[in-house]
């Protein structure tokens, strides 16, 4: 029988541990080999287009990097498209085995993200392990971020993670020793995380956040720390302009006077949204490709909706009064960070309410803290007995999901199913 001792062995090998993770996501994600492109769902206007089919010569990058393309600023995942098309035209093959590989390397980096993060807390070498580990093996085969694996169109949140991720993990090794090169590092990344998706934008307050956890308040906003922030925060605001004129220049956005849903009801949507990405991360049922408004503008919200802004506020008062661990403040503020852009605070143009994509970052947030009090649950044979069970559930329901990216035709019936 596999004893709880053969298993910490495991989890101590990073090495090893990481590749049993990358393992089993290559098991869940089998399906993908046999995805074709969404004729019907983005991948004919987003991927297949002139930027793509004109490869990698300099006056096609140059339009690369200096056009808006349907409100979308996003020269590095395009840059990504043109380059699958060099090796080998239109082969969802290798578009779908690329973007599987991306998500592969990502799983890489939340590992070395949660490590470094707790070892910098001053944890010990165990709980690091462990809770990185879980953390890790969650996230990787989770339903919530098989739309972005699964789906070519979504492949701007793979490449923004991946440098996202790089930026931060950079951060705290600057932290630690305070080296140029890690924060040069942050920076650059930082660039090239938004050339693939405007959610980057948020990276300085993740930066403020990890101040928080691992050196307390009175570090995080001590001059010093602060000014260290200041060129992020300029690249930051520089990167909000230059998204809102992209929707601006497309006729859409904060800029453009048109009719669309008011500020109290954006409110409304914005508390559902946090509540249904919560509860999805957490019990991931129900899991779709798209999650329409549920009125149209100018049309009353109906009034089940109400409901979220309230139960959002006393879920709220309930974690301050009884909750002071930082590991749960540091993981919500991470969840709801990475979803500040998606939640129609600001008016962007989308056509759903929620999306699963958008959560792939924020998961952490949340899978982060379950894992550490998993790792921490002095039970161990029952905690063990809790992950596999949950993992064996994520990794059927992922499988099946996957699947039902095959085409646009499997998609739209699988809503129905």
């Amino acid at each position: 029988m596999f004893s709880l001792t053969a298993l910490n062995s495991i989890l101590y090998n990073r090495k090893l541990a990481v590749f049993i993770i990358l393992c089993i996501c290559l098991i869940v994600y089998i399906p993908i080999y046999s995805l074709d492109f969404q004729d019907s769902w983005d991948d004919q206007w987003v991927v297949i287009n002139e930027y793509t089919e004109n490869g990698l010569s300099l006056p096609n990058l140059k339009h690369i990097l200096f056009d808006f393309y349907h409100g979308q600023y996003s020269p590095v995942n395009q840059l990504f498209y043109s380059t699958m098309y060099a090796l080998n035209g239109y082969d969802p093959l290798l578009f779908h085995f690329c973007c599987l590989l991306v998500h592969l390397c990502n799983t890489v980096l939340v590992y070395l993200f949660i490590d470094k993060l707790l070892k910098a807390c001053g944890h010990d070498d165990s709980l690091c392990a462990k809770t990185s580990f879980l953390t890790t093996l969650m996230f990787s085969i989770h339903p919530i971020v098989v739309e972005p694996v699964s789906w070519i169109s979504a492949s701007k949140i793979l490449i923004y993670s991946l440098f996202y991720l790089v930026a931060l993990i950079a951060y705290i090794d600057y932290m630690s020793t305070k080296k140029l090169k890690y924060y040069l590092l942050a920076m650059v990344c930082f660039v090239l995380s938004f050339g693939a998706k405007e959610q980057a934008v948020v990276l300085p307050v993740a930066f403020f956040l990890t101040d928080y956890l691992v050196k307390g308040k009175q570090y995080a906003l001590s001059g010093k720390v602060l000014l260290e922030k200041v060129p992020f925060l300029a690249l930051a605001l520089f990167f909000g302009l230059l998204t809102i004129y992209s929707q601006a220049y497309f006729g859409a956005g904060l800029l453009i006077d048109q009719k669309g849903y008011p500020l109290v009801q954006r409110l409304i949507f914005a508390s559902y949204a946090l509540t249904e990405y919560f509860t999805k991360i957490i019990f991931p049922l129900r899991i779709h490709h798209l999650y329409p408004f549920p009125n149209d503008p100018g049309h009353p919200v109906p009034i089940r909706f109400y409901v979220y802004p309230v139960a959002l506020i006393i879920i709220v008062i309930y974690l301050i009064r009884n909750f002071t661990v930082n590991y749960i403040y540091f993981g919500i503020c991470f969840f709801v960070l990475h979803l500040i852009t998606c939640i129609h605070l600001i008016p962007m143009a989308r056509v759903a309410i929620v999306a699963d994509r958008y959560a792939y970052v924020s998961a952490i947030g949340i899978l982060f803290p379950i894992s550490y009090y998993l790792a921490k649950f002095k039970q161990r044979a029952i905690a063990v007995r809790i992950v596999v069970l949950y993992c064996l559930f994520l990794s059927v329901y992922s499988y099946t999901r996957t699947s039902d990216w095959r085409n646009s035709t499997v998609l739209k019936n699988s809503i129905n199913s």
